[in-house]
């Protein structure tokens, strides 16, 4: 479960992951301040930074830089994250080590999906908890593959809800 801060940071979304439990806090993602949205994903218990989110100036759609700790190597893979919707649909694309992933942002009461290009096999999905719209937003978040890790999911999910919600704590 992924739940926004009611008091989030001066410039950027925080929130906090649980596990299944909804009781054992797994992943912190906050937020530094800057001139663009900063944001840096912190795993817990280590306390150490796996992922790291850094908006892009532009005018009209949503671009921001990404990198994500390689466990495996100890190295930073960087990346990226755009905006590519249309007048019908929300959609962002993520661009890491090599490979397109789609975020197929979909209205509130419906999953939004993950997705590598050009293949139909479902990689994650988060969904808006309906008893959440009236106060601090919660999201289940269901990670289906192991091919990419959490942080990537997360980080999407926060650039999305930079992009589409209004700047306070409640949604």
């Amino acid at each position: 479960m992924v739940k926004k801060d009611f008091f989030s940071g001066v410039i950027s979304r925080e929130f906090s992951v649980y596990d299944i439990t909804e009781k054992q806090l797994i992943y912190r993602i906050g937020s530094r301040f800057a001139f663009r949205h900063n944001n840096e994903i912190v795993a817990y218990p280590s306390k150490q930074v796996v992922g790291k989110l850094t908006g892009r100036p532009s005018l009209l759609k949503y671009g921001a830089d990404i990198s994500l700790l390689d466990l495996s190597s100890n190295k930073w893979i960087s990346g990226n994250i755009t905006e590519t919707s249309t007048w019908r649909m929300s959609e962002f694309t993520i661009h890491w080590n090599g490979t397109c992933i789609i975020l197929k942002s979909k209205p509130d009461i419906l999953p939004n999906e993950f997705y590598e290009k050009g293949r139909t096999e479902l990689l994650a999905q988060f969904k808006q908890r309906p008893a959440s719209r009236l106060w601090t937003a919660k999201y289940n978040m269901d990670i289906f593959s192991i091919k990419f890790p959490d942080a990537l999911y997360l980080l999407a999910l926060t650039a999305k809800e930079l992009r589409s919600a209004p700047r306070r704590g409640k949604k």
